[in-house]
Parts: structure tokens; C-alpha cells; sequence
């Protein structure tokens, strides 16, 4: 029969192994878990400047809709005019005063339009600079991750040659015993 300190030094062999195995384990999810973090930090790098690009051309689109509103505003305003100059012109400018009021109400249906371009063009806009926002928060919380795991990994190499040691010291011990 193997001695009782014989048993447990085998058994201590056998945990450090469980243990050394299972630091393996870890470090290498630690290890993987880094490689997917940075893969999402650079995803979120790539996407941040088409997200502002979206957010600039937005304003610039809504630049375009102000000034087509504008014209649409100032058609309007010749359409009254021409209306005013038919109407003093008498029956030869009824015609001229017809095609001036359907003007109007082109340029009416234009402007409506463009307002509506504008409000989406708006949101749009609103929606790309909080997900900027919400993006340079996501990677700084992926800098902070990929910290984190690295302090864990250091932690457990820190550990590896304690492990060993401990391996060693029971094999001695093992050896040395009746």
C-alpha cells in the first residue's frame, strides 16, 4: 500500500495539473477575447468616419433643401407679382394670371416638399451624430476591455511559475517521502 503521504502528494500532483490546465484554458479565452475586441475596436474605427461623412453630407443635403426652399419661397412671391400685373392688365391678362396662380401652387407643393426633405434630412443627421457619439464611447470601452484582459492574462502568467513551483515542491516531496 502506497503511504497516506504518498496519496496526497499524488493528489496535490493531480490538482496543480487540474489547476495548470485550467490557467491554459483561460489565458488562451483571455487571448481570444482580445482578438474579438479589437476586432470590434476596428470595425468601430472603419465606421466611425462613414458615420460622419453621413452626418456631413446630411447638412449639406439640407443645405440644398434651404436654398430650393428659398426658391420656392421666391417663385411665390413673383407668382403674386405677375398675378398683380395680369390683374391690371385686365381680360388680356387673365391667362398670364391662370398660369401664374398654378405656379404658385407648384412652387406652394415644393416648398411643402422640401420642408419634409428637411425634417428627414434632420433626423437623419440627429440619429448619425449620436451614433458617433455612441460609437467613441463603445471604443473607448473597447480600449478599457482589451486593458482589462491583458491585466488578466498578465495575472494569470504571473501565476504559471507559482504553479510550477508548487509542481516542483510536491514531486520533491513525493520523492522524498516513505
Amino acid at each position: 500500500f502506497p503511504s497516506h503521504d504518498t496519496l496526497l502528494g499524488k493528489a496535490a500532483q493531480t490538482s496543480v495539473h487540474r489547476v495548470n490546465d485550467i490557467n491554459s484554458q483561460v489565458s488562451e479565452v483571455l487571448e481570444n477575447m482580445v482578438a474579438e475586441i479589437l476586432v470590434v475596436g476596428e470595425t468601430l474605427t472603419k465606421t466611425e468616419p462613414q458615420l460622419k461623412y453621413l452626418a456631413q453630407t446630411c447638412q449639406e443635403i439640407n443645405s440644398l433643401a434651404t436654398l430650393a426652399f428659398q426658391l420656392a419661397s421666391r417663385t411665390n412671391l413673383l407668382t403674386l407679382n405677375v398675378s398683380i400685373e395680369a390683374t391690371r392688365s385686365g381680360i388680356g391678362g387673365r391667362g398670364l394670371a391662370i398660369m401664374a396662380n398654378e405656379i404658385s401652387q407648384l412652387a406652394d407643393k415644393t416648398a411643402k416638399s422640401v420642408k419634409q426633405i428637411q425634417e428627414m434630412f434632420e433626423n437623419i443627421d440627429k440619429d448619425a451624430n449620436h451614433l458617433i457619439l455612441t460609437m467613441e464611447g463603445s471604443k473607448q470601452r473597447v480600449i478599457n476591455s482589451t486593458k482589462l484582459a491583458q491585466q488578466a492574462r498578465q495575472s494569470l502568467n504571473d501565476i504559471t511559475p507559482i504553479i510550477a513551483d508548487i509542481d516542483s515542491s510536491i514531486d520533491k516531496a513525493t520523492l522524498n517521502s516513505p
